[in-house]
C-alpha cells in the first residue's frame, strides 16, 4: 500500500456526488493577506486532526528582506481552528535564510512543519524545519556550493513513518544536463538524524528531467514521482511531455509510464496515493486535443505500481482554461477534487470533481482578481463535514497588491 504522510485530516463523513454541486457551496474567507508584515500570495495549506491550517505565502513577512524591494520575503502561518492567525515565521533573505517559498509545509505528529524555499535574487534554495515554538532550522542549503544536492527546491517534502523527510528539486544535481547549464533536478533524503542525501540525480531527457510536485512513499520505500519534460521527444513537445517514475528502495531508477500528450496527457504536475496501491495524478495538457489550441486541456489518470496506466477523464474545453491544475484529493467514496487555477464561469479558477462513476462537475466557480472572495486557487483539502480548505493567489484586500487585485485569501467552501 502506498503511503504519503501529509498529515491532513480524515474526513470522518463521506462526500457524495449527489451531495454537492455548484449551487450549494458558499465561501466564507478565513484570512485576507494584506501585505508586509503579514504575508502574500498564499501556496497550499494542509489541515491536521484538529482543525488548524498551515500554509506559506511566496511573499510578504519582512520588508526588510534583502532582494524582495520591500515586498518581503515570505512567511510560515497558521490559522486555528477557531480562526486566529499568526505568522509562525517571516524569512530573512540574504545568505544565511531561505525566501520566496513557492510550495506548501508537511507536519509531523510532533507539530514541527517541513518546507523548501525557491530562493532567487541571492538568496539560497533551502529544506527547512519550523518548531512549534517558531524557531527555523535550515536542514540543508540548495544550489549555489551545493549545486549537486539539487536548486530550486518547488515541492513540499514528505514524510515516512520512521520521521525521514523526502522531496525534490526542478533544477540542480547534473549541471551538464538541461538548459543553460541549470541542471535537471535530484531526488533527495533529509534522515531523522538530519543526515542529507542524494538518492537519485536526472541526467537525461530519455529518462525524464525537473520533477515536480511532492513524491509518494509506500511503506517499503519506495518513491514515486513525476518529471514535467523527458520521456518521449517526440510528443507534442520537443523536450519531451513528462514521466512518471519509480525509485526504488535499493535506489534502482524506473519509468513506469511516457506520455505520449495525446489521450494520456502531457505535463504532469504530481501523484498522489489512492489508498489501494495504486497512483492518481493530473497533467496540464494532452487529453482532448481540440481543447486548448489542440494541445489538449488534461487529463485525471490512475496507474498501479507495475506501470498499468488507465485516464479517468478527459479535460474539455468546458474547463479549456488550464493554467494550473492543482494535485488531487481523494474521499473515502472514491471521488476525486481538483482546482484549476483559471477557468470556472468568472476565469477566477474553480473547484471541480471527477466521482467514482466518472462524470465531472464543476462545484464552485472563484470570483477572480479584484474581489473580496478570492481567485486563482491553490488546490483544496477537505474538512470532517463536507468543508473545503484552501488558499487563492489574488483577491481579499484589495488594498494589498497592485491595480487592487488583492495578495490573495484562505478561504473555507461550506455547504
Amino acid at each position: 500500500m502506498l503511503l504519503m504522510v501529509t498529515f491532513t485530516a480524515i474526513v470522518s463523513r463521506p462526500v457524495h456526488a449527489q451531495d454537492i454541486n455548484a449551487q450549494d457551496l458558499s465561501i466564507d474567507i478565513l484570512h485576507a493577506f494584506s501585505g508586509p508584515p503579514d504575508g502574500v500570495a498564499p501556496n497550499p495549506v494542509i489541515r491536521d486532526a484538529e482543525g488548524n491550517l498551515y500554509g506559506t505565502t511566496a511573499g510578504g513577512g519582512e520588508a526588510s528582506c534583502p532582494g524582495s524591494n520591500g515586498a518581503g520575503c515570505g512567511t510560515v502561518f497558521e490559522i486555528t481552528q477557531d480562526g486566529q492567525y499568526t505568522v509562525l515565521y517571516s524569512f530573512l533573505g540574504g545568505d544565511s535564510d531561505g525566501a520566496f517559498p513557492t510550495s506548501g509545509v508537511t507536519r509531523d505528529a510532533a507539530g514541527n512543519l517541513f518546507g523548501t524555499t525557491q530562493g532567487v535574487n541571492g538568496a539560497p534554495s533551502t529544506i527547512y524545519e519550523i518548531k512549534r515554538n517558531g524557531d527555523e532550522k535550515i536542514l540543508r542549503y540548495l544550489g549555489n556550493a551545493n549545486f549537486a544536492d539539487g536548486a530550486a527546491a518547488n515541492s513540499a517534502p514528505v514524510l515516512d513513518a520512521k520521521g525521514n523527510l523526502f522531496g525534490n528539486t526542478s533544477y540542480g544535481g547534473d549541471a551538464s544536463c538541461g538548459f543553460n547549464g541549470n541542471g535537471c533536478g535530484v531526488v533527495y533524503e533529509v534522515e531523522a538524524n538530519g543526515k542529507f542525501r542524494v538518492l537519485y540525480t536526472f541526467t537525461s531527457l530519455a529518462d525524464g528531467i525537473e520533477p515536480y510536485g511532492s513524491p509518494v512513499i509506500d511503506s517499503q520505500g519506495n518513491i514515486f514521482g513525476v518529471t514535467g519534460l523527458g520521456g518521449i521527444l517526440t510528443c507534442n513537445h520537443p523536450n519531451g511531455c513528462g514521466v512518471v517514475y519509480e525509485l526504488d528502495h535499493t535506489g534502482k531508477y524506473k519509468i513506469l509510464h511516457k506520455f505520449t500528450g495525446k489521450s494520456d496527457g502531457a505535463f504532469p504536475g504530481c501523484v498522489i496515493d489512492d489508498g489501494a496501491g495504486n497512483l492518481l495524478g493530473i497533467t496540464n495538457e494532452g487529453g482532448d486535443l481540440s481543447c486548448f489550441s489542440g494541445f489538449g486541456c488534461g487529463t485525471i489518470f490512475r496507474m498501479n505500481k507495475a506501470g498499468k496506466f488507465k485516464t479517468l477523464y478527459q479535460f474539455t474545453p468546458f474547463t479549456e482554461n488550464n493554467a494550473g491544475h492543482s494535485c488531487l484529493v481523494l474521499d473515502s467514496q472514491g471521488n476525486i477534487y481538483n482546482t484549476n487555477y483559471s477557468g470556472g464561469a468568472h476565469n477566477g479558477g474553480y473547484l471541480g470533481m471527477l466521482d467514482a462513476a466518472g462524470k465531472y462537475t464543476v462545484l464552485y466557480s472563484f470570483a477572480g482578481e479584484n474581489s473580496t472572495q478570492g481567485g486563482f486557487p491553490q488546490g483544496v483539502v477537505l474538512g470532517p463535514n463536507g468543508e473545503f480548505f484552501g488558499a487563492t493567489v489574488q483577491g481579499g484586500d484589495l488594498s494589498c497588491g497592485p491595480e487592487e487585485t488583492g495578495c490573495g485569501t484562505v478561504f473555507e467552501l461550506v455547504p
